[in-house]
């Protein structure tokens, strides 16, 4: 049972609980084939322009989604953003959370199979509150 304590935001579920998504430890995913495989999800849907709202800074729009993925600095790689920001194109219909709880959250049917089936032992990765939520394989959480 999930500790009433514990508790992380998953991207749109208080709006509507069909709506699928997959919480990852940030760290996890701070892996350069784990990042080419996240690259190759949005460039095989051909995702390239993207709106980005983030916590300390003006929102705005970004052509090189792609690049900034596998971008790197001192730290290592930025994609696991270690601050609230929230990443999603013009369809709606997917939603990327970086959180400062040092996790990355998927949302959208698509974009969580995809994640599931191209992010290697993608269950190893997923949050622990997560986990006991009963992930299923076809997307979701049940």
């Amino acid at each position: 049972m999930v500790s009433k304590y514990v508790t992380f935001w998953y991207p749109l579920q208080e709006i509507n609980s069909e709506i699928d998504v997959i919480s990852f430890e940030a760290n996890f995913l701070e892996d350069e084939e784990r990042l080419h495989s996240i690259k190759n999800i949005f460039a095989r849907n051909q995702i390239c322009k993207v709106c980005i709202i983030p916590e300390l800074d003006n929102v705005y729009y970004s052509d090189t989604f792609l690049e900034d993925i596998l971008q790197q600095d001192e730290d290592g790689f930025v994609f696991p953003y270690f601050s609230e920001r929230y990443i999603f194109d013009q369809s709606y219909e997917w939603l990327i959370y970086q959180s400062h709880e040092f996790t990355v959250t998927f949302a959208g049917k698509w974009l969580v199979r995809e994640c599931k089936t191209h992010i290697k032992n993608y269950e190893k990765g997923i949050v622990a509150s997560m986990r006991q939520r009963k992930i299923s394989k076809a997307g979701g959480t049940i």
